[in-house]
């Protein structure tokens, strides 16, 4: 089933989403990954770098999280512009735990990267492959 990742039109989105990314900075890295010493920016420093931006231009956003059959955790993100036109992400990932941290932790990771990417951020992490995707411990 195809399913629609953006509004029927983008014409009044585009506009606003262009003056956006250009307004938007790399965001701050305050938190240190001990494990692969490195520094990261959290969600939090994702959100604050765009929270202006975003009001400033109209725009603003969701992040729907969510667990598949399979057990899989899934962040629907979604921006909204003022005119009611819209895009939207869906990323998917797999918790390193299944109980409630493992989960927690893989909602926060999908709603970091997902937000960061659709927005253009570059920069999040010290690594920019993820730390080399998680190097399989």
């Amino acid at each position: 089933m195809s399913e629609s990742m953006q509004s029927e039109s983008l014409d009044k989105f585009l506009p606003d989403w262009h003056k956006l990314q250009y307004k938007i900075d790399s965001p701050v890295k305050s938190a240190a990954n001990p494990h692969f010493k490195s520094k990261y920016a959290t969600l939090k420093d994702v959100v604050d770098v765009i929270r202006g931006a975003f009001y400033d231009h109209g725009f603003s956003y969701t992040q729907l999280p969510s667990c598949n059959d399979a057990g899989l955790v899934v962040v629907d993100t979604i921006i909204y512009h003022k005119s009611g036109q819209w895009i939207r992400s869906s990323l998917t990932m797999r918790p390193d735990k299944t109980n409630c941290h493992g989960v927690g932790s893989a909602i926060t990771y999908a709603r970091r990267y997902s937000l960061s990417s659709m927005v253009g951020l570059v920069d999040i992490d010290d690594d920019d492959d993820g730390n080399e995707a998680a190097r399989s411990t």
